[in-house]
């Protein structure tokens, strides 16, 4: 999205020129052109097609979320789509990256006095999480490139924004 335009429409709706109505109007045509921007992306593909292999490439665990990332990269600037999606994508493994880590400590840490009872009760609960996660990571991509596929951009459910 064009920056400069956007102060500029802030800027004449905070003077009074434009209503409210106006604005927002203006501003969702601003975000429609960032959008619908298609130059050439790497491989010949369409932003739609190109975000949802962005996607898709994450049923391939850490390979996939390396190919992603460099694919993000490559076509950031080429297509508003693209970037959007990238950022959802990157902020999920992010997210995902730090849960693994806090997961991990919680329950090898929980080993570290022996093992009872209890821990193996607790082992066979605290399994569940594990499952769903696992779930997570292989539904999440497939709704996010059927999305793009159709034109949308898919924010990914648990993430924290932490690119904006």
């Amino acid at each position: 999205m064009d920056l400069n335009k956007l102060e500029k429409l802030n800027r004449l709706y905070q003077e009074g020129v434009l209503t409210k109505e106006e604005f927002e109007k203006e501003k969702q045509r601003l975000e429609g052109e960032a959008l619908s921007r298609d130059e050439e992306l790497p491989l010949g593909l369409s932003s739609a097609n190109y975000a949802a292999l962005m996607n898709f490439a994450l049923l391939f665990n850490t390979l996939g979320a390396i190919v992603s990332i460099i694919m993000w990269i490559a076509a950031k600037d080429k297509s508003g789509i693209v970037n959007i999606q990238g950022k959802y994508i990157v902020n999920w493994l992010i997210t995902w990256f730090i849960a693994g880590i806090i997961l991990f400590f919680f329950f090898f840490g929980s080993f570290m006095g022996g093992i009872n009872a209890g821990m193996l009760l607790g082992l066979g609960v605290g399994a569940l999480p594990l499952v769903l996660i696992g779930l997570c990571v292989i539904i999440f991509p497939i709704i996010g490139g059927v999305k793009c596929l159709n034109g949308d951009t898919w924010r990914y459910p648990l993430t924290i924004k932490f690119i904006k």
